[in-house]
């Protein structure tokens, strides 16, 4: 599976591994899909602090997003222009991050991300309902850094996981980005009503919490990704930087070859 997978083709089933696979790790192709998923979890920390990370800013980003979005009840703005706002923010979230990242790697931006826009929802907590206009200038801002925190996101999990689980565990972290949109209508109307300014509070503090969990992780910006779980595990210094000269097109390609 380690040959199959050096050589760039996908292995989606691959937590059905074996002893060649992962080292010191029992048969767990017997055993169900879930029992298997936990039981190499266990066996595996450095692939287990990822996978937990990962879950936890997919749960905080959806709420952070949502968020921003249904965070406007409470202020005389017309929304209708409100959401063509937050549509219209898109286009430079989308567009504006590529660069970026190819200059300062997926961590720091992410980060960056994640402190501003949750700054910004904290600030909507003290604004007076009124402010129509500054609470669209906020907004515009907040979605702005969410959305592109959202692109990084999804690419900095596809770094991270090696490439055997790598689909596995971008899909599973959808997933709970998904499962949370259903807390957050929640948190706006049960609580709202009475404080209308704990939404705001709930939504930035998740945004926090967010940008803390990813200062655990490395950068994975012009680094070697590992191939396997064992390779995540056994390596010692997972980010082989490239711009040191270490590692060259050439070694890469030999290595494929190899």
């Amino acid at each position: 599976m380690s040959s199959i997978a050096s050589k760039g083709v996908l292995v989606v089933d691959s937590l059905n591994c074996n002893r060649s696979c992962v080292p010191n790790i029992p048969e767990l192709g017997h055993l169900p899909i879930v029992r298997r998923t936990r039981s190499l979890l266990r066996r595996t920390p450095r692939l287990r602090r990822i996978t937990l990370l990962i879950y936890l800013k997919f749960l905080m980003i959806s709420m952070v997003f949502f968020g921003i979005e249904l965070n406007t009840g409470r202020f005389t703005i017309n929304p209708f222009l409100y959401m063509s706002v937050m549509g219209v923010m898109d286009l430079p979230a989308y567009t504006l991050m590529a660069p970026i990242l190819v200059r300062l790697g997926r961590k720091g931006p992410l980060v960056v991300c994640f402190f501003i826009s949750g700054a910004i929802i904290l600030g909507l907590a003290f604004v007076a309902p009124n402010a129509g206009w500054l609470v669209t200038l906020l907004a515009m801002v907040g979605q702005l850094c969410v959305t592109s925190a959202f692109q990084v996101l999804r690419l900095y999990s596809t770094e991270l996981f090696p490439t055997e689980v790598r689909m596995r565990g971008l899909a599973t972290g959808i997933f709970f980005f998904h499962a949370t949109t259903m807390l957050c209508p929640t948190i706006s109307e049960k609580i709202g009503p009475g404080k209308p300014w704990a939404p705001s509070l709930v939504f930035g503090l998740a945004a926090f919490l967010a940008g803390l969990a990813t200062l655990p992780l490395p950068e994975t910006g012009r680094v070697l990704l590992p191939d396997t779980v064992a390779d995540l595990e056994t390596t010692q210094d997972v980010s082989m930087n490239r711009s040191d000269g270490s590692v060259t097109e050439e070694t890469e390609m030999a290595k494929l070859r190899a």
